[in-house]
């Protein structure tokens, strides 16, 4: 499990994982700024950046990708419109920043794979 060391004069406190998500979560909602909670807590500020850091990758990482419904109503656009429309590339961007883009013809035929294979990430 890692750790890491917080110095106030020449004390050296290690503290587990667990110790620096509630100092995380403590100063979310202490309204200081992080230089001022690190004195505050005797916390070496670098360290402190880095496990706020660290744990919001952590966080991200195992989120799962959310899929919002789509709703298109074609009775409400003109025919050309909609010709227009489905002639134009669909995109999907991923949190990551990832980015994949399907003509129609195929889009069937590859976001289907691609949507199963992200419902099994972690």
């Amino acid at each position: 499990m890692p750790t890491s060391r917080t110095a106030k004069s020449s004390n050296w406190q290690y503290l587990s994982r667990e110790v620096w998500k509630k100092h995380i979560a403590d100063y979310k909602v202490s309204g200081l700024r992080q230089s001022d909670y690190a004195n505050k807590h005797g916390l070496v500020l670098p360290t402190f950046r880095n496990w706020i850091h660290r744990l919001q990758r952590d966080e991200q990482a195992t989120q799962s990708p959310t899929f919002l419904p789509v709703t298109v109503n074609l009775s409400e656009l003109k025919t050309q419109d909609v010709e227009k429309e489905l002639s134009l590339d669909i995109q999907i961007t991923l949190p990551n920043g990832i980015q994949c883009s399907f003509t129609p013809q195929h889009a069937p035929k590859l976001i289907l794979p691609w949507i199963e294979y992200l419902r099994v990430l972690p």
